[in-house]
């Protein structure tokens, strides 16, 4: 992850893992969140996404001990607003249409 500090700075900050495929990210309450497949586990082996916050004081990503509860595998959406982060649909292993959307705050 990188911040921009002005046109002509920018500086690296933490790094995720390199294997997340099909990322979706959103931020909430002060706090960059990323949802991902973390070595096409999730769509090959049929295993939970991954999610993890980036917390920008310390600079740093913590893997959350629960996975995300939804059924899509791949290509889900993420928007953030208003105290909250709405995330869901994508499709599953099975490339079936996930219909389900999930609400964090």
């Amino acid at each position: 992850m990188f911040q921009c500090r002005s046109l002509v700075s920018v500086q690296e900050n933490a790094s995720l893992p390199p294997a997340i495929f099909s990322m979706k990210g959103f931020s909430l309450n002060k706090h960059g969140y990323e949802i991902g497949n973390l070595d096409h586990a999730a769509y090959i082996y049929n295993q939970p996404i991954k999610v993890w916050r980036y917390d920008p004081e310390a600079d740093q990503w913590q893997e959350f001990e629960e996975s995300y509860p939804g059924s899509g595998a791949y290509e889900l959406y993420a928007v953030s607003m208003e105290g909250q982060a709405i995330v869901g649909l994508g499709y599953n292993n099975g490339d079936w249409n996930a219909i389900d959307i999930w609400r964090f705050d």
